[in-house]
């Protein structure tokens, strides 16, 4: 009892001497604004998404892309010409905690080339969600809607939804980007197969 005592006072002092880094700590935790709109839903962290139609790793810190380009990985803000069409949206994506995941490549490609052209269902997507969580993403339809009205709509074009070369993946007018993931840190209770990188079923 002493000893828990002791720990709660400790944790307390640290709070009080240092929020500032506290706050840090918890911030680090979460990184919901940062997903992109493709990405799937029910996940408050997620390092590294895997898109196994493509072979490509997604940062979401950085927000950018990691390919493979004459044995080496580089990271980009869009995707190279040669995945012009990919359609993010409907592609299967891998959530992936670790540091550099790529540089086990061959592993994450055995283990996930049987999703490479399965199709996510749209309701499992950051785009289309109703979930107020997500409305703090630019361009989510329910950002900046006080009255949390949106019903998750799917948009009437398809602009959001296409693969657009030269264009940034920080632009939200037409998103380079589709897919769906899954992290291993939160679980929802969405329908479809999910993985995380232990190659655990959800």
């Amino acid at each position: 009892m002493n000893k828990f005592l002791l720990s709660a006072m400790l944790g307390l002092a640290v709070l009080i001497l240092d929020p500032q880094k506290s706050v840090a700590q918890i911030n680090v935790s979460l990184n919901i604004g940062s997903q992109p709109l493709w990405g799937p839903v029910g996940y408050n962290y997620v390092e590294y998404y895997y898109l196994p139609a493509i072979e490509t790793y997604y940062h979401v810190p950085s927000r950018k892309y990691v390919y493979n380009i004459n044995g080496r990985w580089v990271y980009v803000n869009v995707l190279p010409s040669r995945y012009r069409g990919y359609d993010l949206y409907s592609s299967y994506a891998v959530v992936i905690n670790k540091p550099r995941p790529y540089l086990n490549h061959n592993s994450y490609k055995a283990k996930y080339v049987k999703y490479k052209n399965y199709k996510s269902p749209k309701n499992r997507i950051i785009r289309y969600s109703n979930d107020s969580r997500y409305y703090v993403i630019k361009g989510h339809p329910g950002n900046g809607n006080k009255s949390n009205s949106y019903k998750g709509k799917s948009p009437s074009n398809n602009k959001n939804g296409q693969y657009n070369r030269g264009k940034s993946n920080s632009s939200n007018k037409n998103k380079n980007y589709n897919n769906k993931g899954n992290d291993n840190r939160n679980k929802s209770g969405s329908n479809g197969p999910r993985r995380d990188e232990r190659g655990r079923s959800n």
